[in-house]
């Protein structure tokens, strides 16, 4: 099982996982516009203003009440929102995921992101945070896992607190099972999608 220490900053372009920008959008706090109220605080055009800027830069996964002004200078553990399944930055062209309950082994990135992983270049070198499945919808890489502790199981055959063996994911629905929904077949689906 793959832990939270074995994993390292993972990099992505902002346009592989399919709904990467719209959980930055609709979900994350714009820091450029945060930037920008408190640069032109005394203008009283500064909304309008700071609603022009183009190139934006975003945080997602973070406790907006506690981040609600700007982000403390604090450990990540005591800024992140409590039900989060990822924190990242959003820049222009990539994101960078800081803290996620799902890793992918992948290549390291170039000097540009020195000891942070290629989500983009999957391969042996290291273990990345990466975005959610669901986030990646149909672009959803193989060997995406869940990290030791924080996957869920999906699964109707049991209660929760009976789950057999390693968690597998279903490459339909994306969900997480247990063994108690055994995958059968040379493609794993989950008994919900194996009956339509």
């Amino acid at each position: 099982m793959v832990k939270h220490a074995d994993c390292v900053v993972g990099v992505v372009h902002n346009l592989s996982p399919e709904w990467l920008m719209e959980d930055m959008l609709y979900g994350g706090i714009d820091l450029t516009y945060q930037d920008c109220m408190e640069e032109y605080a005394d203008d009283p055009d500064a909304e309008n203003i700071c609603a022009e800027i183009d190139q934006c830069d975003y945080v997602y996964g973070l406790d907006e009440e506690v981040c609600s002004v700007e982000i403390p200078d604090l450990p990540l553990a005591e800024i992140k929102d409590p039900d989060a399944e990822y924190v990242a930055i959003s820049r222009e062209i990539n994101t960078q995921v800081l803290w996620s309950k799902w890793a992918l082994r992948v290549q390291l990135c170039s000097l540009c992101y020195p000891g942070q992983g290629n989500l983009d270049s999957p391969g042996n070198q290291v273990w990345a945070y990466c975005p959610p499945p669901a986030v990646w919808g149909d672009n959803c890489p193989k060997g995406i896992v869940a990290i030791e502790g924080e996957a869920v199981c999906h699964s109707t055959n049991h209660s929760k607190t009976v789950c057999s063996g390693p968690l597998w994911q279903c490459e339909k629905c994306r969900e997480w099972f247990c063994q108690n929904e055994n995958p059968t077949g040379r493609i794993p689906l989950c008994d919900g999608c194996k009956e339509v």
